[in-house]
């Protein structure tokens, strides 16, 4: 099973149900390869940046270069 960082640095944890893409509002949502949060498929969330596993990229947002998202953060509008 994979394991998943909350934070950048974060050994991470293995949760004890497989997170895989979901849907939220008809919209279809991906595990980030960098930390494992939800990118919905109308947002970009670069494979250089990190999306903590709670948190959530959605919209038309647009998360690039070393950027971090982490703990419960949203990024979504345009």
């Amino acid at each position: 099973m994979t394991t998943y960082a909350r934070w950048p640095g974060d050994t991470g944890y293995r949760p004890l149900v497989s997170l895989g893409d979901v849907q939220i509002d008809g919209v279809t949502h991906h595990r980030h390869p960098n930390g494992g949060g939800l990118v919905a498929e109308t947002a970009t969330a670069e494979s250089t940046a990190f999306v903590g596993v709670a948190a959530r990229v959605y919209g038309d947002a647009w998360v690039s270069g070393d950027a971090w998202v982490y703990g419960d953060a949203r990024v979504y509008g345009d």
